[in-house]
């Protein structure tokens, strides 16, 4: 899942909005140039290629993601726990790749430090 946790909302963004974006070109590329569907639901290929293709940043984080501080972060992945019994979560801290080393490490601990414990 791809996860990210930051001090506030403007830091998340600013960090992670340039890679997300790029993650998204790349794979409506991909999903273009191969003909398949990305995962979207019960739908036609080229909707689903079309629907993805307009995702943003926004709707990214609120429906395939959690990037939020470690308040939300716990609070989102406990809803996510309790809907689909998930045991273990494997995260992605650097969603398109782009984001620099330093920042995606300072995630990683505090996401050792206020989130996980949460969950341990």
């Amino acid at each position: 899942m791809p996860f990210y946790v930051g001090e506030n909302g403007a830091e998340i963004r600013r960090d992670l909005e340039p890679s997300v974006q790029h993650l998204l070109r790349t794979a409506t590329t991909l999903f273009s140039s191969t003909g398949a569907a990305p995962p979207l639901g019960d739908q036609s290929a080229s909707k689903a290629r079309e629907k993805f293709g307009r995702l943003t940043y926004d709707k990214f984080a609120e429906s395939m993601g959690v990037f939020d501080t470690p308040e939300g972060c716990v609070e989102r992945l406990g809803r996510l726990s309790e809907d689909f019994g998930m045991g273990r979560t494997i995260l992605w801290f650097n969603p398109g790749g782009q984001v620099p080393h330093d920042r995606v490490m300072r995630s990683m601990e505090v996401f050792a430090a206020k989130v996980m414990p949460h969950f341990a």
